[in-house]
């Protein structure tokens, strides 16, 4: 039988053995039991200013992680940054480099500092995420960031056909304009991953011709630029279909791009 007594007592030595706590000028630092990739201890400062006190990292964290490459401004990375931070009211602070939470009139209790070093400890799982995994978020990423920019001002399908006599060619998105007094087209969005999709877009839009459909627009959202699309079907999609656009990295540019195509920019 476990003496759980003894046991709380050794993990709280462990603990309290691997915990420092020191002043500084500012406030106070402290280093934990946890540690970091490269095994050095993950720490967190306790500061104060003329609004208050408040808890921020050591400032590697973000520094280390953005200069590796990875994208840390959008898509399924901040979200899941976003998340953990939030119980603990901190955010990421891309421009001084450092998790911060927000001010706090008194100085923090033991359960906040405890709570934020978990969540320092938990955002750096973000460094280590595969791009399989980063690539399994992309449709959702892009299908959201199309549903905020359009939801006020056209109805949004997903894995859909523009319309019944196109039943074969679904995209992963459609837009259909509210009625107004100008007649919007339906624009039909493919989420780019593979050289396949772009061939489904080329033969959706050869579709639309032939049909002579004016109303209907074809897209094609690529998930970043490590997609190659370099061989003749890819350039033949390219030149033919109405727009394409890169997501990662640049976000919010790719969505006014289909918001320009879709003519929804002054709907």
């Amino acid at each position: 039988m476990i003496d759980t007594a003894a046991l709380r007592k050794s993990i709280c030595a462990a603990f309290r053995g691997e915990l420092a706590v020191k002043e500084l000028p500012s406030g106070v630092a402290i280093t934990t039991i946890f540690r970091d990739s490269v095994s050095d201890p993950i720490s967190c400062f306790i500061e104060q200013n003329d609004e208050g006190w408040y808890m921020t990292d050591d400032g590697h964290f973000l520094s280390d992680t953005i200069a590796r490459g990875i994208d840390l401004n959008g898509g399924s990375r901040k979200d899941f940054l976003d998340r953990i931070l939030a119980p603990v009211r901190a955010r990421c602070d891309l421009h001084a480099m450092e998790i911060r939470t927000q001010t706090m009139a008194a100085i923090p209790q033991s359960d906040d500092i405890l709570q934020f070093i978990v969540a320092l400890t938990r955002v750096r799982d973000v460094a280590f995420w595969s791009r399989e995994r980063i690539k399994s978020t992309f449709k959702d990423d892009a299908y959201r960031a199309l549903q905020d920019r359009f939801v006020e001002r056209a109805e949004i399908f997903r894995s859909s056909p523009v319309d019944n006599s196109m039943q074969e060619f679904p995209a992963d998105v459609v837009i259909r304009p509210q009625q107004t007094k100008i007649h919007l087209p339906t624009t039909a969005v493919f989420f780019v991953q593979v050289l396949d999709t772009m061939n489904e877009a080329l033969m959706l839009w050869m579709e639309a011709r032939d049909q002579r459909r004016s109303d209907i627009r074809v897209t094609a959202l690529i998930e970043d630029g490590s997609v190659n699309l370099s061989s003749f079907k890819a350039q033949r999609a390219f030149n033919r279909i109405d727009t394409t656009a890169i997501f990662r990295g640049d976000e919010t540019a790719a969505i006014d791009r289909i918001e320009r195509v879709a003519l929804l920019a002054a709907a």
